[in-house]
């Protein structure tokens, strides 16, 4: 019967006046917790760094740490504000064996993603003559800078886990707790839904070039349709979480 409830649609919000407010709301949502980061991929892309000095790193890591943190709180804020209860959001008490599963439900989704988009690049690029080159073009260098990027010392180490565990926390809370609650309130069907969320969820990583983009969005379908099948946010956040760590703690090692 729980799951059964948990994958029921929402009541659709029939009133005009509601539905101009609660299209407000997305909109100063959007505002708060999209565009900012998405101008922030759009400069990265566009001012590329000619070098990854220990200092300019340390400075840009406890950047993003603190404006993840500062967003988290204005997003949480909203959602409270917005008269949806904490349990239909998905805040749900943390239950080990269902919630751990999950969370390792989320790592599983997100290599297989990669991984997919991975032999089909490599396909195509031995199939069609200039897919390569194509997809050459379309990557910018900023989505390799993760790669060239070195910790140095506990502080900056510190702000890396901050910023990418507050990363985690604010596109799960968007794209997933806030949006798809909201469009299906809004009578949105949920293959649209699915579609939207993961769009939004894309734009995110703008500076990863078409084919990190294309990984994304499958990445956001997985998580879109975990949530919409669970209804919780909790065990997202944390496998989205171990994913960013492992992503760039593990990928960008020699051999790897």
């Amino acid at each position: 019967q729980t799951q059964a409830l948990a994958q029921a649609p929402l009541a659709v919000i029939a009133d005009p006046i509601a539905r101009r407010r609660v299209w407000i709301e997305i909109s100063v949502m959007v505002c708060i917790g999209v565009l900012p980061f998405l101008f922030g991929s759009i400069e990265v892309i566009i001012f590329q760094s000619e070098g990854w000095d220990p200092y300019s790193t340390l400075y840009s890591s406890i950047s993003d740490a603190i404006r993840g943190l500062l967003v988290v709180a204005p997003i949480v804020w909203i959602m409270w504000q917005s008269g949806i209860g904490a349990t239909t959001l998905g805040f749900k008490p943390w239950a080990w064996g269902r919630d751990g599963g999950l969370s390792v439900a989320v790592l599983a989704g997100s290599w297989v993603t990669m991984s997919a988009v991975t032999v089909l690049v490599n396909a195509l690029s031995g199939m069609v003559p200039g897919f390569a080159d194509v997809v050459a073009l379309l990557t910018p260098p900023s989505a390799f800078a993760f790669r060239v990027e070195r910790l140095d010392g506990a502080m900056h180490l510190a702000a890396m886990l901050i910023s990418l565990l507050a990363y985690a926390a604010i596109e799960e809370l968007v794209c997933r707790a806030y949006l798809i609650t909201r469009l299906e309130q809004l009578g949105w069907q949920r293959v649209w839904v699915v579609v939207g969320t993961s769009a939004v969820f894309a734009s995110y990583h703008c500076y990863q070039g078409a084919v990190g983009m294309a990984d994304v969005f499958l990445f956001g379908v997985v998580m879109a349709v975990l949530y919409l099948w669970t209804r919780r946010i909790m065990p997202l956040i944390v496998g989205h979480a171990l994913w960013n760590l492992l992503v760039f703690f593990v990928y960008p090692m020699p051999g790897q």
